[in-house]
């Protein structure tokens, strides 16, 4: 007997679930982009030049500040002002020569073979954007503007390691313990973090709150699915990923009213408060409790379900609870008796293993590296911020759509490489041609969004039952690695603004070219042990499309697969 079986008796997808997903999934998968990807506007970097005391007693603009003192340097392509050197001068001689004739500034004229030396005095930062951030608090810039970017990279640093310790806490204690957990290490890491004494601990804050990110986004989806119908949890993957993209376009312009670091970092974590009034209300899993042995208490929940959802209570629930736990244990049972060895001992499993993982890798690069790259892009970063986050909502319907219809390997062959394409293509356009590093940021943010939707369900798909687990874990660890190199090689970009394109835009079209390497599983019979595996997909020739479904036949979907596509 199987868990679903006891859920379509208490109903699956009735008054409890439609309020377990609008009242506690969709307003916590919301805000997670909120608490979570505040960093990037907290630690932006504005523009800025050497700050000269001499003027600040005068009427000069700040154009004719710059004029007198910043030397001129090519970026990008581009002659614009200095940010770390100024003109080794004696300032107050050169104000005596500074006139006014007709009311307009006539300044003396200054020769380009002037000594120019770093900034003495600090430095002087553009407020058109931000008021104040991270960076202008402790000025992370010239010879420490690497600093930024550790602090994105420790963030997935913190990511990486919070997933493995609350997701084992969350299979220990419960997803519903797990939550809380993670809401109050965001809550006070989040709000300690504006009052840090010193950069360091601002930095070792910011990674904790980063390892609140892959569990918060999570655990909402997994209690929900856990407790509804195998027909309706497809669509909660789309669904989840739609609130995330809604609360990026959100934070956009929340971060664009508050202009101040402080203001936006309590902004966006004092109200996750507000969730921890969920602890009255929200029951653990049921399926988590019988995979425990707690019966009794799975029992009761399934009754409330029914109750809630007006269905009639079983009257041999325990029974048929007792029979799920039993069932529960010999499927855990089975999957002891595999380890990750074995993903790597058999060919066909290997390599499907290693091109899945590269092109999860390829798109995660791509996805998370051009949401952080918009400081590289100029123009107004709250708009490009949000561009690139409203770019997604037609990519995962679009997505959806074609790896349904036409299958997921030409669907995951076609989004990395036209990912691939376009991010490589402002490298070798010419310097005069305008704005393309944006468009192709726009395009490869389009691609690499419906791209996930594809990934992982072909990776849920292609492994077999006894390590599914096991191998989108690995891709899911793998990709998260590079993500933590992705700042830095964006920081490259403040030499040369293509240096982030030219890597995000190699990598996919490696891991595009390998694509379709991998049979198709549209409409086949999946793979359920590595015996199947290995012979799965062998007799597909490489052009070999999706074949059509029979009127009859029953779309093969596994449970497993459902779940791990978050």
């Amino acid at each position: 007997m199987e868990f679903e079986d006891i859920l379509s008796e208490v109903g699956d997808f009735g008054p409890y679930q439609k309020k377990l997903l609008l009242y506690f999934m969709a307003p916590t998968t919301f805000a997670t982009a909120f608490y979570v990807m505040n960093v990037i506007f907290l630690v932006a970097v504005p523009n800025h030049w050497c700050h000269i005391p001499e003027f600040e007693e005068t009427n000069l603009t700040i154009e004719e500040q710059k004029i007198l003192s910043v030397p001129k340097v090519v970026r990008n392509g581009e002659e614009q002002y200095s940010r770390c050197t100024m003109y080794n001068l004696d300032y107050t001689a050169v104000l005596r020569n500074v006139t006014w004739f007709n009311g307009t500034t006539v300044l003396p004229k200054l020769h380009s073979h002037h000594p120019v030396q770093s900034c003495q005095n600090g430095w002087v930062y553009d407020r058109t954007l931000y008021q104040q951030t991270a960076a202008t608090r402790w000025n992370l810039v010239c010879d420490y503007d690497s600093l930024s970017s550790l602090v994105l990279t420790l963030s997935n640093v913190g990511s990486v390691m919070g997933a493995l310790i609350f997701g084992a806490i969350a299979d220990k204690l419960g997803r519903r313990n797990a939550f809380f957990m993670n809401i109050i290490v965001a809550i006070v890491c989040g709000v300690l973090s504006v009052f840090a004494p010193n950069f360091s601990t601002f930095a070792i804050l910011r990674m904790l709150v980063g390892g609140t990110l892959p569990s918060n986004f999570q655990l909402p989806y997994i209690l929900t699915v856990e407790q509804v119908g195998s027909t309706v949890r497809s669509r909660l993957v789309c669904f989840s990923w739609i609130l995330w993209t809604l609360g990026s376009c959100c934070l956009a312009l929340v971060a664009f009213l508050s202009r101040s670091w402080v203001t936006l970092a309590l902004v966006t974590s004092l109200p996750t408060a507000l969730f921890l009034a969920y602890w009255k209300f929200l029951t653990f899993s049921p399926r988590f409790l019988i995979a425990h042995g707690r019966y009794d208490e799975a029992g009761e929940v399934l009754k409330h379900i029914a109750i809630t959802n007006k269905k009639e209570v079983p009257s041999d629930l325990l029974v048929k609870v007792l029979k799920v736990g039993q069932t529960l244990m010999d499927h855990r049972r089975e999957e002891s008796t595999h380890s990750v060895l074995d993903i790597f001992r058999y060919p066909q499993l290997r390599k499907k293993l290693i091109i899945v993982t590269l092109i999860w890798t390829a798109i995660s690069v791509t996805y998370f590296g051009l949401i952080i790259n918009i400081s590289n892009l100029g123009g107004n970063d709250f708009l490009n911020y949000f561009c690139l986050s409203v770019v997604e909502l037609p990519a995962f319907f679009i997505g959806s759509y074609i790896m349904d219809k036409w299958g997921r390997r030409w669907a995951s062959t076609g989004f990395i490489l036209i990912a691939g394409f376009f991010c490589l293509l402002p490298v070798f356009l010419p310097a005069n041609f305008k704005s393309p590093a944006l468009a192709a940021s726009l395009i490869g943010k389009f691609c690499s969004a419906a791209g996930f939707m594809v990934i992982y369900q072909q990776a849920a798909e292609l492994y077999p039952t006894a390590v599914r687990s096991i191998g989108i874990a690995i891709g899911s660890t793998v990709s998260a690695i590079a993500i933590i190199c992705m700042p830095y090689i964006v920081y490259l970009g403040s030499y040369n603004k293509y240096i982030p394109f030219l890597f995000i835009g190699g990598m996919c079209l490696v891991a595009g070219l390998l694509a379709p390497l991998v049979p198709e599983t549209l409409n086949e019979s999946l793979p359920q042990t590595i015996e199947d595996s290995e012979a799965f997909g062998l007799k597909q020739k490489m052009f070999y499309l999706a074949r059509k479904r029979n009127n009859n036949e029953q779309a093969v979907t596994t449970q497993g697969g459902e779940e791990s596509t978050r």
